[in-house]
C-alpha cells in the first residue's frame, strides 16, 4: 500500500510541475510598449522617426503628467543621450540610422537626465553609438 501512495504522490508532483509556467513564458508573447525595436522601425513605411512613432506608439507624443493641463514644457527627445529638442525634432532623424527608441516616463527621465522632464523623454539610439 505504501509504494502506491508514493507513486501517486510522485505522479501528482510531476504533473503539477509540468503544468506550472515560468515567469518568462507569460511575458514572451507581449510586446513592450515602451520600446521600439529595430525590426519595428525598419518595417514601418516612414522616412523619419516622428512618423514611425506616430504610427506605432502615438501615446509617446501625448503630454501627460501634473502640468499637462497647462501644457507647460514638452516631451524631450534624446539621440545617443544628447538632448535634441521636442517631439518635432524627431522629423530630422532618418529611420535607417536608428537602432532602437525608448519612452521614459517623467520620473524615469528626471532620474536619468535631471529636472525639466515633466512629460517624459524619448531616447533614440543610433547604430553608430
Amino acid at each position: 500500500m505504501r509504494p502506491s501512495r508514493f507513486a501517486v504522490l510522485t505522479l501528482l508532483l510531476l504533473v503539477s510541475a509540468a503544468c506550472a509556467s515560468s515567469p518568462g513564458a507569460r511575458t514572451a508573447g507581449r510586446r513592450d510598449t515602451r520600446v521600439l525595436s529595430t525590426e519595428e522601425i525598419r518595417g514601418a513605411a516612414a522616412s523619419n522617426m516622428y512618423d514611425v512613432i506616430r504610427s506605432h506608439r502615438p501615446e509617446w507624443l501625448i503630454k501627460r503628467g501634473q502640468t499637462s493641463i497647462n501644457m507647460e514644457g514638452d516631451i524631450v527627445v534624446y539621440v545617443d543621450n544628447v538632448a535634441l529638442g521636442g517631439p518635432e525634432s524627431l522629423r530630422s532623424i532618418d529611420v535607417q540610422s536608428v537602432q532602437s527608441a525608448r519612452f521614459l516616463n517623467a520620473s524615469e527621465a528626471q532620474m536619468r537626465y535631471g529636472v525639466g522632464h515633466m512629460h517624459g523623454a524619448i531616447v533614440v539610439v543610433t547604430r553608430t553609438s
